[in-house]
């Protein structure tokens, strides 16, 4: 994502009766807070509602906006023209995968103008981290981009089953019960990296969102607990 081009945002929090689009656009603008571009809006972990505004400057390429932290629980998007929403999208971690515009791991909305400015409204609501970090670009880099991104991952799941498949085969020679612990912490760590980028969610459970819901926290903490077993047995302790 070297030539995306991170979004200056304003925001506000929706603590009270939860607002419509219509109220949010009839909101005063000195009520919204403002974020610099390629800050994000980071708020750590609660689970209130977070309106936020991104100005999209028009462009002679289609250009698309993306979200590139996968596990908000609910992403709404409204793009709004002339003061009137033309277009919007319901979407998020907690929602079937197939209402996403774009097949992708991360949230990814086309932008349906490039002749005249137009602004997004997006509405964030999660249980874990507040993460919103937003970037604009062309359509064209975005591709490009991609294509790095899925050879990194590859790479990465190719050396994850490599190293699992090779302690594996030494465990069924020698029985000795720290290499059946690394390959464990192996493959969980592996599962908890492509989690975390949305790629479980895209390709082994779209329909499934209570698992998809509860999976983090129980991965997390069985990587933990493989680490910390194979440590034990490796320095021969306890």
């Amino acid at each position: 994502q070297a030539n995306a081009d991170p979004a200056a945002i304003r925001w506000f929090q929706d603590s009270g009766q939860p607002l419509n689009i219509n109220e949010v656009l009839a909101r005063e603008p000195d009520l919204w807070q403002s974020i610099d571009a390629g800050r994000g809006l980071n708020l750590g972990f609660s689970d209130n509602t977070y309106w936020i505004q991104v100005v999209v400057t028009p462009k002679s390429e289609n250009q698309v906006l993306e979200i590139s932290y996968p596990l908000l629980d609910e992403v709404d998007l409204f793009w709004v023209l002339n003061g009137e929403v033309i277009r919007s999208y319901q979407t998020g971690d907690a929602r079937p995968f197939a209402n996403r515009p774009v097949d992708h791991r991360n949230f990814v909305f086309p932008v349906p103008s490039n002749t005249e400015p137009i602004t997004a409204f997006l509405r964030v609501k999660t249980q874990g981290a507040v993460q919103v970090p937003v970037e604009v670009e062309s359509a064209v880099e975005f591709l490009a981009g991609e294509q790095l991104s899925y050879g990194w991952q590859t790479m990465f799941l190719g050396i994850i089953v490599a190293l699992a498949l090779y302690n594996l085969f030494l465990y069924t020679i020698i029985r000795q019960p720290t290499y059946l612990w690394y390959v464990l912490t192996v493959v969980l760590s592996g599962l908890v990296h492509l989690n975390f980028k949305g790629i479980l969610f895209q390709w082994l459970w779209p329909d499934l969102l209570e698992l998809n819901r509860y999976v983090t926290i129980p991965l997390t903490g069985l990587t933990m607990i493989a680490a910390l077993w194979f440590s034990l047995h490796f320095l021969a302790v306890g």
